[in-house]
């Protein structure tokens, strides 16, 4: 069990670097992956307490997710209004004062 749950962790380090490099596969490939490695985890009967653990950590994956989404629509749109990000718990908040376009 030890095994898979390090497997998960190395699976969530590799979400991240994707993530950053925005690399959309290999964040496709890793969430069947993932699954997977979870399901052996059940299987396994590993702790709630170990599932809650991995769980928090990739929640945070998906903040960053959000987090980098929200940066890029930023660089592509410009942002004159401003708008909601989504803070270290995963819920949204309004984000205090816009972003101008770029080169204005």
């Amino acid at each position: 069990m030890q095994d898979a749950a390090r497997h998960f962790l190395m699976l969530l380090e590799r979400e991240r670097r994707a993530a950053c490099d925005a690399d959309v596969e290999e964040l496709i490939a890793i969430q069947d992956e993932k699954s997977q490695v979870l399901a052996r985890l059940r299987i396994e009967g590993a702790s709630d307490d170990l599932l809650e653990q991995l769980t928090a950590a990739a929640e945070a994956n998906i903040v960053l997710m959000r987090h980098l989404v929200l940066c890029l629509r930023g660089l592509i749109e410009g942002m004159d209004e401003p708008t909601s990000t989504y803070n270290a718990s995963g819920t949204r908040g309004a984000q205090a004062g816009g972003y101008g376009t770029r080169g204005g």
